[in-house]
């Protein structure tokens, strides 16, 4: 008898293993607990990701700003600062997140790139990175811009000066002026116009 306890105890041993493995990952976790879910019905109240897992910034998710998402030094330096003050060695749990939805513009910002990241990495699940992004919100972008009238004659006249005094400033302000296209994006067409190249438009 003692034999075949010990016999039905050893074959459990391979299955126990592969659920060790399973639980460790969180995509093949949430399948599982969906089945556990499915299978006992009732006695399965509430199915909610939970991770648990200390945020840390590191060379591999500054290397994800910066080639994935294409963001400048400058910008991931900021985002290193707000990551130090506000998240660095905290929990990443329910709670924090309701917490993390009050902090700054920039800090919320580098919470969502970091949650995305995560996810990226299969560290946390997709679920819970969906719940987190709406309880925390983006920038919230202020119009408080003061409003300064500039007369036709006065554009005029300043036009005539640069085109007098300086014919490539005069330029890029009636790329400015005519295109509405930001700074950067005419500086960068500047530099990259070809007087040879030929530009086709379909009507």
């Amino acid at each position: 008898m003692v034999y075949s306890i010990v016999k039905v105890s050893l074959s459990f041993t391979p299955l126990l293993a592969i659920l060790s493995v399973a639980l460790g990952d969180p995509i093949l976790r949430k399948l599982l607990l969906e089945w556990v879910s499915r299978a006992l019905g009732n006695e399965v109240i509430e199915l909610k990701p939970k991770p648990v897992l200390l945020l840390k910034w590191n060379e591999e998710f500054e290397a994800y700003l910066k080639e994935r998402k294409g963001i400048s030094e400058e910008q991931v330096n900021k985002y290193r600062s707000y990551f130090k003050r506000f998240f660095e060695g905290k929990v990443l749990n329910e709670e924090f997140v309701e917490e993390a939805a009050s902090f700054p513009d920039w800090a919320r910002v580098t919470f969502r790139h970091y949650v995305r990241w995560l996810q990226l990495e299969r560290k946390i699940d997709s679920e819970f990175v969906e719940w987190a992004l709406k309880k925390v919100p983006t920038r919230r972008y202020k119009t408080n811009v003061k409003i300064h009238e500039i007369s036709f004659e006065e554009v005029s006249k300043a036009l005539e000066t640069l085109k007098r005094e300086n014919e490539r400033f005069y330029w890029l302000y009636r790329l400015l002026l005519e295109s509405g296209i930001r700074l950067a994006h005419t500086l960068e067409s500047l530099e990259s116009w070809n007087p040879n190249e030929k530009v086709f438009v379909e009507p």
